[in-house]
């Protein structure tokens, strides 16, 4: 009777363990498919979005960049898509780590 208990026993936490890493599967493929999209799209703001070099915003003072539709943008863009590398690298480390 006691053998059967710790085969039954066996038996749920196999199930739960097959269970839990299943949805760790699935959390670490959004994670990093986010991941890389946003990495992507840090990468095209930086590239594409950043303002040309000679342009009027260089003169500007600081308190008046957010004036410039531009540099607001560029600078709006580059924060959330670093936050979103950012929030997507701290779960992977988090699913893996656990």
């Amino acid at each position: 009777m006691r053998i059967g208990n710790c085969f039954l026993m066996a038996l749920k936490s196999a199930r739960l363990y097959t269970a839990l890493m299943n949805w760790k599967l699935v959390l670490i493929l959004v994670a990093g498919t986010c991941f890389c999209i946003s990495s992507a799209g840090y990468l095209f703001v930086k590239i594409i979005l950043r303002p040309k070099q000679g342009g009027d915003w260089e003169d500007n003072d600081w308190e008046f960049e957010e004036q410039d539709r531009s540099l607001t943008r560029y600078h709006f863009w580059s924060k959330m898509t670093f936050s979103a590398v950012v929030i997507s690298m701290l779960l992977l480390f988090l699913i893996l780590a656990v």
